[in-house]
C-alpha cells in the first residue's frame, strides 16, 4: 500500500497541471522566459493552485499589463549603437483597444513629459524626438509608462504600468537617426573593466561628478521681454538670450522671428545664424519693412538641439500694456486616451488707446498646440466669460480654463506644448491695426500619471512570525501597519513561498489546499476585524473547496485609518509529517506578500508594496 502512495501523488500532480493548461485564463509565460528551479518539488503545486484560483475570480477575463523591457531599475550606457526597444505584454490583448505610452524625465520631484503617443503594438523603439545621448557625462532618470485602454464595451478598467531606468551619457548630443536598427543592444553599467593595453581586469573608481544629476542646459529669452510693445522696430535695442547650465564649446545659434496673423498662423519668417548670444534688429531684418502686428521669436543651439521657449512682442503705435502672469497648469487626469488640463492665469491691462473688449470675430481667448492646431476649451470659475477691462486705469482679471488635449494632433504628432493668449478687439477703426494681444506657452506639460505613491511611506518592520498553536503547518504573521497618510483599506496577497526541510523526507509537502501558502480563517484579523473580503475559489463548486482559505484578503473602512493598524494573518504552509515533532523536522521558509493600500475613499486609488519574510518552524 505504501508503494502506491507516491504513484497516486504523481498522478494527482499530472492531472492538476493538465487542468491548468486547459484553463485559458491563466497567463502563459513569454517565450524564452526562464523559470527559477526549486529543489523542493512540492512548490510547483502551490504555483498551480495560485494560477487556478486567480483564473476563477469573477474578473477572470480582465486584462493584466506587464512591462517586459526595460525592467525596473535598469541601467544603460548611451554610447551603445541602439537605444533599448521598449516592450510590454497584455494577458488579454483582444480586450485592448490601444496603448497610450509616455516617456518622462525625472529630476528629483519634477517630472517632464518628453514623448507621448498611441499605438496598437506591444513594442516601440526609442522615440526619435528624444535625444539618447547628452553632451556631458551624467545620469538621466527616465520613467516609461504604458496604459492599456480597453474596449468601451468591456467591463475591465484601463491599466497603467511603469518602469524606471537610468541612462549614463558620454559624448556629443545627437538625435537618434531614422536608420538606426531598433534591435536591443544594451550594455549594463559595471564598475569593472579591462585595461585596453594590458588586457588585465581593473576596477574603476567611482566618479563623484558622474553621480551628480546632469545639469540640463536651457536657452532663456531675455529681450525683448515676452508681450512687450514697441512703436517701431528700431526701439528694440537687441535680441538677447542666455544659456543656462553647462557651457557649450563653440556654440552656434539660429534665431527665428515670425510675423503672426490674427489666427496665430505664420505670415513671414526671418532667420539668422550667429555665434554670440545677441543680435541687432538691423542685422536680422536688414532692409525689410516690418508692419504692425504680433511677432514670435525663439532661439535654437544647433550642436545640441536645445530651443528656447518662444516669446512674443508687438509693433504698434498704440499705447497698450497687456500682460499674462501668475500662470499655472495642472493635470486633471485622462479622458480615454486624451489628457485633461486646467490652466489659470492673470490678465493685467492698461491703455490710453481704449478698453480691452472681446466682441469682434477673431478676438477672445486663443489656445493652440505646438503645431498651431486649435484646442477647444471651457472657461471656468472665477470668471466663466471674458471680462472687459477699462484701459484708463490698470486692472487685473483672473481666468481659468479646462482643455482636453488629444494624444495626437492633426499632423499625427504628440502634443508637447500649449500656446494660449488673449486677443482683444481692434482699438483703431481705420485700416491701422491697434489690437491688444498677449501670449504664453507651456512647453513642459506636467505628467498625468499618478505618482502619489512616491510620497507614501509604508512600514511593517515590527512583524513577527510565530507558530499557530500545535498545528505544525500554520503560522501567525502579526504586527502593525504604519502609513504616513490616512487610508481606507488594506489588501494582502500571497505572491510566492518556498521551503526547505532537513531531512527532505520529514515532510510530505502540500498534502491539502490549506497548506499551499493560503491565508486561513478564522484567526486572520485586520484592524481587529474578522469581517474581511476573501477572494476564494468557489466557482468550481467542488466539495473540496474551502471557503475559509484564500490567497487574497481585503479589509475596507468607511472612515480613514490612521496610526498603527494591527494585522494578524494566519498562513498555512507545508509542515512535518503527521505525528512528527517540528523539532525533528526543521523547515526553513520564505514567504513574499504583496500589500495594497487604498488611500482614497471609495477605494479608487491604491499603492502596492512587497515584503518577504524568512523564518523557520523551530
Amino acid at each position: 500500500m505504501k508503494k502506491l502512495i507516491p504513484i497516486f501523488f504523481v498522478l494527482a500532480l499530472f492531472q492538476l497541471s493538465q487542468a491548468q493548461v486547459r484553463d485559458k485564463a491563466v497567463d502563459k509565460p513569454p517565450v524564452k522566459t526562464k523559470r527559477n528551479k526549486n529543489k523542493t518539488g512540492n512548490i510547483g503545486v502551490s504555483i498551480d493552485l495560485t494560477s487556478i484560483f486567480r483564473s476563477l475570480k469573477k474578473n477572470k477575463n480582465c486584462n493584466k499589463l506587464r512591462i517586459i523591457f526595460p525592467v525596473n531599475g535598469s541601467k544603460f550606457k548611451s554610447k551603445i549603437t541602439s537605444p533599448p526597444l521598449l516592450r510590454w505584454k497584455s494577458s488579454k490583448p483582444k480586450l485592448v483597444n490601444s496603448y497610450t505610452v509616455q516617456l518622462v524625465r525625472v529630476n528629483k520631484r519634477k517630472k517632464t513629459i518628453l514623448y507621448q503617443a498611441k499605438t496598437d503594438k506591444t513594442q516601440m523603439p526609442w522615440p526619435k524626438q528624444v535625444p539618447w545621448k547628452t553632451l556631458n557625462k551624467g545620469k538621466t532618470t527616465y520613467q516609461w509608462y504604458v496604459m492599456a485602454v480597453v474596449k468601451p464595451e468591456k467591463k475591465c478598467k484601463n491599466i497603467v504600468e511603469q518602469t524606471k531606468f537610468i541612462v549614463t551619457s558620454e559624448g556629443q548630443l545627437y538625435a537618434v537617426d531614422k536608420t538606426d536598427d531598433p534591435k536591443i543592444s544594451v550594455s549594463v553599467i559595471k564598475r569593472t573593466g579591462r585595461n585596453p593595453q594590458t588586457g588585465k581586469e581593473i576596477t574603476t573608481k567611482k566618479d563623484k561628478e558622474s553621480d551628480k544629476e546632469y545639469q540640463k542646459r536651457k536657452l532663456l529669452n531675455l529681450d525683448p521681454k515676452n508681450n512687450s510693445t514697441f512703436k517701431k522696430v528700431s526701439d528694440i535695442e537687441a535680441f538677447t538670450w542666455e544659456l543656462m547650465g553647462d557651457k557649450i564649446d563653440n556654440p552656434h545659434y539660429v534665431i527665428e522671428v515670425v510675423k503672426l496673423d490674427k489666427t496665430n498662423k505664420p505670415q513671414r519668417t526671418f532667420i539668422a545664424k550667429i555665434a554670440t548670444t545677441h543680435i541687432k534688429p538691423n542685422a536680422l531684418f536688414r532692409d525689410a519693412q516690418l508692419s504692425s502686428g504680433q511677432y514670435r521669436w525663439e532661439v535654437t543651439e544647433t550642436t545640441t538641439g536645445i530651443t528656447s521657449t518662444p516669446s512674443f512682442y508687438t509693433l504698434s503705435n498704440c499705447d497698450i500694456n497687456l500682460a499674462i502672469s501668475n500662470e499655472n497648469i495642472e493635470c486633471l487626469g485622462y479622458v480615454g486616451a486624451d489628457i485633461k488640463y486646467k490652466i489659470c492665469f492673470d490678465s493685467s491691462y492698461s491703455s490710453t488707446s481704449g478698453d480691452l473688449t472681446f466682441a469682434n470675430s477673431g478676438s477672445g481667448l486663443l489656445v493652440y498646440d505646438q503645431d498651431g492646431f486649435n484646442l477647444p476649451y471651457n472657461l471656468t470659475i472665477p470668471n466663466p466669460t471674458l471680462i472687459t477691462q477699462i484701459g484708463s486705469a490698470p486692472s487685473t482679471v483672473s481666468y481659468c480654463f479646462e482643455i482636453t488635449v488629444p494624444y495626437l494632433n492633426g499632423n499625427n504628432n504628440p502634443v508637447t506644448a500649449i500656446d494660449f493668449g488673449l486677443q482683444g478687439d481692434d482699438l483703431d477703426p481705420s485700416s491701422y491695426i491697434c489690437q491688444p494681444s498677449a501670449h504664453l506657452i507651456f512647453d513642459n506639460l506636467p505628467s498625468c500619471i499618478c505618482n502619489e505613491c512616491d510620497n507614501i511611506q509604508f512600514l511593517l518592520d515590527d512583524f513577527a512570525v510565530t507558530p499557530n498553536g500545535n498545528t505544525g503547518n500554520q503560522f501567525n504573521f502579526s504586527g502593525n501597519i504604519n502609513v504616513n497618510v490616512p487610508i481606507y483599506g488594506l489588501e494582502f496577497q500571497i505572491q510566492s513561498y518556498s521551503y526547505t526541510a532537513n531531512p527532505g523526507a520529514c515532510t510530505e509537502g502540500v498534502s491539502s489546499v490549506e497548506e499551499s501558502g493560503m491565508i486561513l480563517m478564522p484567526g486572520t484579523t485586520i484592524n481587529g476585524s474578522t469581517s474581511l473580503q476573501l477572494f476564494n475559489e468557489t466557482a468550481s463548486g467542488s466539495s473540496n473547496s474551502n471557503n475559509n482559505a484564500t490567497k487574497d484578503i481585503k479589509y475596507t473602512s468607511n472612515s480613514p485609518l490612521t496610526g498603527p493598524i494591527p494585522v494578524n494573518l494566519t498562513i498555512g504552509l507545508p509542515g512535518p509529517l503527521s505525528g512528527l515533532s517540528p523539532s525533528c523536522c526543521p523547515i526553513e521558509y520564505n514567504v513574499c506578500i504583496k500589500v495594497r493600500i487604498f488611500y482614497e475613499d471609495g477605494t479608487c486609488k491604491t499603492c502596492e508594496f512587497k515584503r518577504c519574510f524568512t523564518f523557520n518552524n523551530q
